[in-house]
């Protein structure tokens, strides 16, 4: 019987077929394959704004996303997007300065595109700041009353204060402080009572804080600062005095030279002589301390009471006992 030869491209064609079709499903289990059933990649993206209304973009947060420890930048939009990105459950944490930080869990629940908006609540930044102390004579004997004064101004993008406090944990001191709505400035005047002190000269070198709570019940510190002077020194020899008559003007305020050792100014202040209601009717503030006088130029018919502060650099201040005078 003769010999059958087949020819090899017989074998070749199935061969090809067979290997054609192993290259496609090898295609399929490609990750990157976006027809890949077996696609483990996904995409996230979102965007951060202010907590307040109006809701602002804020640009330059980092978003970091762990367990893939990849980060990225919000843009001038504040938006952000992370790609090409296995679809296991994690974090999405949102940190810049200034604001408080968030954190998201993650859950794909078998989905490759997830979207977040966020709201970053700001810090609460101090603008100003002053701490001072306040003695005020009563009379020209030792009788004195003592106050501690704190005045601050605090930016709040978010409008979300609920209370500041003034506080030091040395003396156990931890004051709600008043809202003055003219001047949007917080304050507290403390008493030695309030300050459960005996002395105010304890007070000198103590550093008070701030700490602001806001409606999210979120606490702040606000660093603060330190009383460094008691002026308990009297001004003596105020004139006129004893309700002594004045019929011509300008007639001049007077008071004994003031030597402390340490920069100061003077302030002069005019009082209606009325005890249940007294008005400021003359204010001078930064007369020089080579100054013992203030000359009066003009004051209706009346009878008056006034006296001399003592003003150091740190705006700490001594007030004089009273004098009084009639104008006629």
């Amino acid at each position: 019987m003769p010999e059958v030869k087949i020819p090899g491209i017989i074998f070749i064609i199935p061969l090809m077929l067979a290997f054609i079709l192993n290259s496609c499903d090898a295609l399929r289990d490609n990750p990157l394959d976006p027809n890949s059933g077996d696609n483990l990649l996904g995409s996230i993206s979102g965007s951060v704004q202010t907590y307040s209304l109006p809701y602002t973009p804020i640009s330059g947060v980092e978003v970091y996303w762990k367990p893939g420890n990849i980060m990225v930048l919000t843009d001038t939009s504040g938006s952000f997007k992370i790609t090409n990105i296995r679809t296991e459950d994690g974090m999405l944490i949102f940190r810049k300065a200034g604001f408080h930080s968030d954190t998201i869990l993650v859950n794909w629940n078998g989905t490759k595109k997830i979207s977040e908006q966020v709201n970053l609540n700001s810090y609460p930044t101090l603008d100003s700041l002053a701490i001072y102390s306040v003695v005020i004579n009563v009379s020209d004997t030792s009788s004195q009353m003592y106050q501690l004064v704190f005045s601050i101004k605090v930016t709040d993008l978010d409008n979300d204060v609920d209370t500041i406090f003034v506080v030091n944990d040395q003396i156990g001191l931890r004051k709600a402080m008043d809202f003055n709505i003219a001047n949007k400035t917080y304050q507290s005047i403390l008493t030695l009572e309030d300050l459960n002190l005996t002395d105010i000269e304890q007070t000198v070198g103590l550093k008070f804080n701030f700490l602001l709570k806001n409606i999210l019940g979120e606490v702040y510190t606000l660093e603060g600062g330190t009383i460094t002077r008691v002026i308990k020194n009297r001004i003596l020899g105020l004139q006129p005095d004893g309700n002594k008559i004045i019929s011509l003007f300008p007639f001049g305020l007077r008071w004994n030279s003031f030597h402390p050792g340490y920069s100061f100014h003077y302030a002069v202040e005019v009082f209606t002589n009325d005890v249940s209601n007294p008005q400021l009717v003359l204010s001078q503030n930064n007369i020089s301390s080579q100054d013992t006088t203030y000359n009066v130029d003009s004051l209706d018919t009346g009878d008056y009471w006034w006296v001399v502060w003592i003003v150091d650099d740190f705006n700490n201040m001594s007030r004089s006992a009273p004098a009084t005078f009639i104008i006629q």
